[in-house]
């Protein structure tokens, strides 16, 4: 049931090799979601990815324990769900999602099973998504330092400071897609096509961003208290390396301003 697309300008996919508005914003040059995040800035980011709960009614199925999470609470009790991965850029408009995974399947698990990792024709090389502790740090993947504050150095409070704010535009995303659409936060009914009702959410967030169709304030509930966060799997050195220069450049980059 799991859906995997990439989205483009309009909502459509961002494959499509026809003209359009779709086709266009994948032709249009990158800006760094780090647009956002004033003095803390981070280069070549082109992404903020988030996963997020998305509630269902009990599914009819042999397997629906593996749909049901004791520690995602819809009201005082815990619910089934599927999830969202999604990611977004720095105008909050999605560009690539995974949609339908069961509600216990942990953000490590489903980022290593989607096939975000393998478009090389979406995300070039030297270019990073940020995401949060409950996944690897890898390559194309830049996460925050998990060790205790009192354990860090400077440059690596620095560098978690600059994560955590374009991480915020992620959460925006999630946040105002809930909002504009309700549906998203009620029990959905559990059928074959639950994935494109989401998916068709983010379809109409991404128009609605597009079009500069700003959200009612009063709409917007922040929900994120009852994410599920898992310990994340071991990193890749590579990796590592590759965040410590980075943290360190970023250190530099404030010296000079």
């Amino acid at each position: 049931m799991s859906t995997k697309r990439q989205l483009g300008a309009s909502g459509g996919d961002a494959s499509d090799s026809g003209s359009g508005s779709g086709s266009g914003r994948d032709k249009a040059p990158k800006r760094e979601v780090t647009d956002r995040c004033s003095n803390e800035w981070i280069p070549n980011v082109v992404g903020s990815l988030q996963t997020t709960h998305i509630p269902i009614l009990s599914p009819n199925k042999n397997n629906a324990s593996a749909y049901r999470s004791e520690q995602y609470m819809l009201g005082k009790k815990a619910f089934y769900s599927i999830k969202l991965q999604g990611v977004v850029d720095h105008d909050c408009v999605f560009i690539d999602v995974d949609i339908g995974k069961p509600g216990k399947m942990s953000d490590d698990q489903i980022l290593l099973e989607s096939q975000l990792l393998r478009r090389d024709d979406r995300f070039t090389e030297g270019e990073w998504i940020v995401g949060n502790v409950s996944i690897p740090l890898m390559n194309r993947i830049l996460v925050p330092y998990t060790q205790a504050p009192l354990n860090m150095t400077p440059t690596q409070i620095t560098y978690n400071v600059a994560i955590s704010k374009i991480r915020e535009v992620g959460l925006e995303a999630i946040v105002k897609l809930k909002g504009r659409w309700v549906c998203l936060k009620q029990p959905l009914q559990f059928r074959e096509d639950v994935a494109n009702v989401v998916e068709a959410c983010c379809v109409l967030h991404n128009m609605c961003r597009l079009k500069n169709d700003e959200i009612d304030p009063e709409w917007v509930v922040d929900d994120y208290e009852n994410d599920i966060v898992f310990p994340p799997i071991a990193s890749s050195d590579p990796a590592s390396q590759a965040r410590d220069k980075i943290a360190e450049g970023l250190v530099a980059a404030r010296a000079i301003l």
